[in-house]
């Protein structure tokens, strides 16, 4: 039998009803004073107490923060209904996939979105692609250079919700092909590709420059940081088609593309000539994910 705790808190309304309390006995009707709608409730589970800390500070103006003291409080709470979304880090999570795959009687498959926020080092990166599991909604946030609201706002937005990423696929195949000195390169690079942030940005997330970055890269005869970013990008789109059936139009809203029109460039200029057309009259992800791996490291078998 385990014993757990649950700490629900919302620092901010208790904030707001201490330095500002309203009149008893009256209530406003005017539009700006009305209810807001009900905040999000996030469950968070992570070791280290200094963490639970700078999550408070990011989220607590939004978000009913649940602190559990263990995974089996985590599949309780998601069990009852009172969890939204989840904040761990691995260390946690990987407990929790350990129960599962033990079949655990507690343990269950993940009904609401992750997001796993952790530093961006070897023993993470190493570790996500067996973590962050195909057909779960899932996010890597990466500590402290990345803000975790931002994520948590996607996972429950209503307009796109988070939707499960080809990242888990594409890392299981493309980290193999690489040395173990990009790995935590290439993991942040799969994992941001489509978020707008540039090369430069995500190598200095890795803890590299991004000099550095394409030495190693031409070294393992690869192509360049930037070539990989904007495949990744082409094979997002064609997992959302794909898996979720959504059009160019949706995935240009969601991915913050300024014409539609993109996703068909990238498409044809790095899956070897695939169109938008071709993946609705059935050309699947695998054939994609095939074609990418071979053009990316397209040296490396010459370089040996």
């Amino acid at each position: 039998m385990h014993s757990w705790h649950v700490h629900a808190v919302d620092w901010y309304a208790c904030l707001q009803e201490s330095i500002m309390p309203g009149p008893k006995g009256e209530r406003s009707t005017t539009p700006e004073n009305d209810e807001p709608p009900p905040k999000p409730s996030v469950a968070v589970v992570v070791r280290a107490g200094d963490d639970r800390t700078a999550i408070g500070q990011q989220l607590a103006s939004f978000a009913v923060l649940r602190f559990l003291d263990s995974i089996d409080a985590l599949d309780v709470a998601i069990a009852a209904g009172s969890v939204d979304v989840v904040v761990t880090d691995v260390d946690a999570w990987r407990s929790r996939m350990v129960a599962l795959r033990a079949g655990r009687a507690t343990s269950r498959p993940l009904t609401v979105p992750l997001i796993v926020y952790d530093r961006a080092e070897p023993l993470t990166t190493n570790a996500l692609p067996a973590l962050l599991v195909p057909r779960t909604a899932a996010e890597f946030v990466v500590r402290p250079d990345e803000p975790l609201a931002p994520a948590v706002h996607r996972a429950v937005g209503s307009v796109n919700p988070l939707p499960y990423s080809a990242a888990p696929v594409i890392l299981r195949r493309l980290l193999p092909l690489a040395p173990a000195t990009l790995h935590v390169f290439l993991s942040i690079l799969v994992l941001k590709a489509t978020t707008g942030r540039g090369v430069d940005q995500l190598a200095r997330w890795s803890r590299i420059s991004p000099r550095t970055a394409e030495r190693r890269l031409a070294e393992a005869g690869w192509t360049t940081a930037r070539v990989v970013m904007q495949t990744v990008r082409a094979l997002d789109a064609v997992w959302l088609m794909a898996e979720h059936r959504w059009s160019a139009r949706q995935i240009q809203r969601a991915r913050g593309m300024a014409h539609s029109s993109t996703i068909t460039r990238l498409m044809q200029r790095h899956l070897g000539g695939l169109t938008p057309a071709a993946v609705r009259e059935g050309a699947g992800f695998a054939a994609a994910l095939d074609f990418a791996c071979a053009a990316l490291v397209h040296r490396a078998h010459h370089a040996r």
